[in-house]
């Protein structure tokens, strides 16, 4: 983000934050210049790495292969909807975001009311529609599929402990003052690839 609704880098649910594209090539496989608007997430990228490898499939994943879509079929194991969740910073709650088809709802931890956005008659996400009574069911579906698998108390205790140990690790730096962020020698021989 560069200043789009008043927002900076990418810590938001505005899709000039978490909308990513994505191009491929491979020529005689991908079909050139073929678009698709299906709903991925970066978590779909090792499983596709692997089926192209023709690789046995990664085990316990939460992705799925995009190789399908990229040869230009359908996928009917594509769930059309995906997730993202920033964990608590200084001043907001843990909050989570659910795509799905046309829809984004994003939730903060605490009393902050939901938001959400038709991303097909409001692209630019300028309209708030999750006070609007005829959506209540809508947002409720969305708000359960987002409450999930998601506790945001473990994410507040998660991030508190990862803060702990950043600033045992920020202490420890200031005392030892290394010369350069990588102290350590490079083992000999590590660095030469092996070719066969």
């Amino acid at each position: 983000m560069a200043g789009e609704h008043g927002c900076w880098w990418k810590s938001n649910y505005y899709e000039g934050s978490v909308g990513v594209p994505m191009v491929a090539r491979l020529p005689g496989v991908i079909p050139a210049g073929s678009e698709s608007a299906e709903i991925c997430n970066l978590m779909d990228l090792g499983p596709t790495l692997v089926d192209l490898a023709g690789a046995s499939p990664m085990p316990q994943t939460d992705g799925e292969s995009l190789w399908p879509l990229l040869q230009g079929e359908t996928d009917d194991r594509r769930r059309g909807e995906t997730f993202s969740e920033h964990g608590p910073t200084a001043n907001d709650a843990p909050s989570r975001m659910i795509r799905r088809g046309r829809w984004k709802l994003y939730k903060y931890a605490d009393d902050t009311p939901p938001v959400l956005f038709d991303l097909e008659s409001d692209p630019e996400e300028l309209h708030d529609r999750a006070g609007e009574t005829e959506l209540a069911d809508l947002r409720q579906q969305l708000l359960r599929a987002l409450y999930q698998g998601w506790d945001p108390d473990f994410v507040r205790r998660d991030c508190a402990a990862q803060a702990g140990d950043m600033r045992l690790l920020t202490a420890w730096g200031s005392t030892v003052q290394p010369l350069h962020a990588d102290t350590l020698p490079v083992p000999e021989g590590a660095e030469q690839v092996e070719r066969r």
